[in-house]
């Protein structure tokens, strides 16, 4: 099991396999933060590090990964077609398609918390946190802009 961290006042994220600490120092600016929901349990019901109990699933893979593999599969196609090589057009979308199958089989799912953004690997899967809905990720980029715009006025 393990926990990425994502600091809330500079944005950097460190992983750190201590789940059950009851606080944290980020290694960037050195802002120390509290467990507000620390240990126990295989299962997550609720972020350890802000006690938000709304989270999402996703597959722990990077998504500029993702993009790379799409955009360069996209030029080759291209390229093939543009020289009238349709066959390996196809074998190249087709290929790409086997190799995102392939990838989403094999890559593990990440539980991410949508207030911090922490993200926790290896604990036993909740059915209550489901795949990213947009409106509850647009709800807490408000709160995060509000909560930024208060900090810039004092």
């Amino acid at each position: 099991m393990e926990i990425e961290i994502s600091c809330p006042r500079c944005r950097a994220q460190w992983p750190s396999a201590a789940v059950d600490a009851t606080h944290w120092v980020c290694p960037e600016c050195g802002e120390s933060l509290t467990a507000r929901a620390p240990g126990g349990g295989q299962q997550l019901t609720r972020c350890r590090v802000c006690a938000n109990e709304e989270m999402y699933t996703q597959k722990d893979f990077p998504h500029r990964w993702g993009l790379a593999i799409l955009v360069l599969a996209f030029a080759l196609s291209c390229v093939f077609y543009y020289w009238h090589w349709i066959v390996w057009t196809w074998a190249v979308l087709i290929g790409s398609v086997v190799v995102d199958a392939l990838l989403y089989w094999l890559v593990g799912t990440v539980t991410v918390c949508y207030r911090c953004g922490s993200r926790y690997r290896g604990f036993a899967p909740n059915p209550n946190h489901h795949p990213f809905e947009l409106e509850i990720g647009e709800k807490y980029r408000q709160e995060r802009l509000r909560q930024a715009a208060h900090r810039s006025t004092r």
